[in-house]
Order: C-alpha cells, then structure tokens, then sequence
C-alpha cells in the first residue's frame, strides 16, 4: 500500500511500495494536494517509499509537470539511495533531484 501525507508542517510524505497498481491513484491525490496548495514550492518526502518500479519515476515527472502547469514546483527530498540509482539509470536524475 502507498499513500501521500500531508504532515505536521504542511509538506508531504510519500510513503509505502509504488507500482503500476497504484500510481494512477497517487498521481491524481497529488495533482490535487498540488493545485489546493497555497506554498508556491510543494515540498515532498520520499524517504518513507520502502519499493518502486519506474512507475514511481514517471509519477515524480507527472507531479513535476502538473506543478509547472500550476505555477508551483516541487522540492522532492530525502530520496532512498534506490530510486536515485534508479533516476540516473533512467536519465532522470537532475530532472527530479536538482541537489
């Protein structure tokens, strides 16, 4: 199960194992939580993602793009060492993880 929380000081955790199963569901909670934002720079954990497949990168994107379409960004932080391997194996890398 994965799921996106809003914590304590308005940012967000994205938490649990994203596959091709529920990425349709997360892309559309964060669209929302995304657009209903009042912060111009959304801010997302991603130290609580436990497994991923590259749906999880092309979720990344898509929150990255309805961000921009907004006229918001997205801080992505705290990203397992997996999913950064699995970023620049897949070219992605500076795109999500601009540190």
């Amino acid at each position: 199960m994965a799921n996106l929380m809003c914590t304590e000081t308005g940012q967000f955790e994205l938490r649990g194992s994203i596959d091709f199963n529920n990425v349709i569901d997360l892309c559309r909670d964060g669209c929302k939580h995304i657009e209903n934002s009042a912060m111009p720079t959304v801010r997302i954990g991603l130290a609580q993602i436990e497994q991923s497949t590259s749906a999880c990168l092309g979720l990344l994107i898509a929150w990255l793009r309805y961000a921009k379409q907004h006229g918001k960004q997205i801080d992505y932080h705290d990203s397992p060492d997996f999913l950064r391997s699995m970023a620049a194996v897949n070219g992605v890398d500076t795109i999500l993880f601009a540190e």
